[in-house]
């Protein structure tokens, strides 16, 4: 198997240029070898110090010294994985899992390589799915790793760890050892280190799972032709799937996975996708948590998934035409006519001492050509979520509302007949799109 390794590195790296992603075990540094060998001047090495562990830097070195003696370029990274799990109530593993992968997409997005080799093997494929099977994952964890997924490439997950060693071994090849991986209060340490082993004395468990996995890759497959792209809609940093999307059952799950995945999410389960899916026979508002401090809410037509976002209090002095850029938006002088589609105003109508800011208890808003009325009430009359409210720009005057940006100007400042007229006009995302 490890001659197929060697020729899918070579085959990659034609006319590619590839980073390999080498911590110094004797996995990656299988990986360092056959690179060595097969792309010669073709890749390049990169190696993390997660500040974990004290040992962590000397392990970096290491890999730079071999490196070093190969002819091969290394770059050594370093992170502060502990506070990264802390700000995000994640594990260290999560949390690292997610710094590379980060570093591997700004590499390539850098144009410093086209594709991202890592040392995963069929062993690690195993645990992955065995993992996700006691998780209750439902099929999509069970398909695995695969060997090319986007720009990240596992040339070695057809080799067992037994080969590796084996290779390792006959070749003289040195690698080092974390201490952690016996640490087996580590799940995924747990799984390899007790649960697997006790499985292969009575079953072939790791062949089997991994044929597991290409069948439920398969499966996945075949049904993802199923999942229809107007179901679900991004925008302004949240997902929404419509009610359509949980007609099917069988779908439903997956719909809820699709969405996660699109919010950044890693870890999540039938668990998650049981919360979510529990929302539709809800009334508009009920909140579920979910994994990676998503939320999900029901909304007016399905099921929206959103980071909560810490009220922001921000407010600036209206000064008329202008950019405020706190708020993301442009007040721009305009002709004194309406425009279906366009929010346009009457500048001299707005009061001195007006400012731009978000809503407080207490705001009024008169919408126009309609009696006055408190804006939370206006805000549900129009079926703006909740979630929306608080990121709406208002132009206000004490605790009347002038003009609820992107929505709707109030009575007051309506356009007349010699107006100095102005309009809304976002510079980033429009904090409200009506996607019915």
């Amino acid at each position: 198997m490890l001659e197929e390794a060697e020729k899918l590195i070579a085959d990659q790296c034609r006319d590619k240029t590839a980073a390999a992603f080498v911590s110094g075990g004797g996995d990656s540094m299988c990986l360092l070898h056959l690179c060595a060998a097969a792309a010669p001047g073709r890749f390049f090495v990169v190696t993390v110090d997660h500040g974990l562990r004290p040992e962590a830097a000397g392990e970096t070195l290491f890999v730079k010294e071999q490196c070093d003696r190969l002819g091969v370029n290394c770059e050594i990274y370093r992170a502060d994985i502990s506070a990264l799990a802390k700000s995000t109530s994640e594990s260290t593993e999560t949390a690292g899992r997610k710094f590379r992968r980060k570093l591997m997409a700004e590499i390539v997005s850098a144009g410093r390589a086209d594709v991202i080799f890592t040392a995963h093997h069929a062993d690690d494929n195993a645990e992955t799915v065995l993992m996700h099977m006691l998780r209750g994952s439902g099929g999509r964890g069970l398909t695995g790793m695969k060997t090319a997924d986007g720009f990240l490439v596992r040339p070695l997950l057809s080799c067992t760890r037994a080969e590796i060693d084996a290779f390792n071994a006959a070749h003289g090849i040195k690698f080092v050892t974390d201490p952690t991986n016996a640490d087996s209060r580590y799940t995924r340490n747990f799984i390899r280190n007790e649960v697997l082993p006790l499985l292969n004395t009575r079953f072939s468990a790791t062949s089997a799972l991994n044929r597991l996995a290409r069948a439920a890759s398969a499966d996945e497959e075949f049904i993802g032709r199923f999942i229809s792209r107007e179901h679900i809609r991004c925008s302004d940093g949240e997902v929404r799937l419509a009610e359509a999307a949980f007609s099917e059952p069988a779908l439903a799950p997956r719909y809820v996975f699709e969405a996660m995945t699109l919010m950044g999410a890693e870890d999540y389960d039938s668990v998650t996708a049981a919360r979510a899916i529990g929302l539709i026979g809800c009334g508009a508002g009920k909140k579920a948590t979910l994994a990676g401090g998503i939320t999900a809410v029901r909304d007016y037509d399905g099921i929206a998934f959103y980071r909560e976002a810490a009220k922001n209090d921000a407010a600036t002095p209206f000064t008329g035409a202008g950019r405020y850029e706190k708020f993301g938006m442009e007040v721009a002088v305009c002709a004194p006519q309406a425009v279906k589609g366009a929010q346009r105003f009457d500048l001299n109508a707005v009061p001195d001492g007006a400012e731009v800011r978000y809503r407080r208890d207490g705001d009024v808003f008169r919408p126009f050509g309609s009696g006055g009325k408190k804006l939370k009430e206006y805000l549900i009359d129009k079926k703006i979520p909740a979630r929306i409210r608080d990121k709406l720009p208002l132009i206000c005057y004490n605790n009347e509302v002038l003009v609820v940006c992107g929505v709707e100007i109030s009575d007051r400042v309506r356009l007349k007949c010699g107006s100095a007229a102005a309009e809304i006009v976002f510079t980033g995302e429009t904090p409200w799109k009506n996607l019915k």
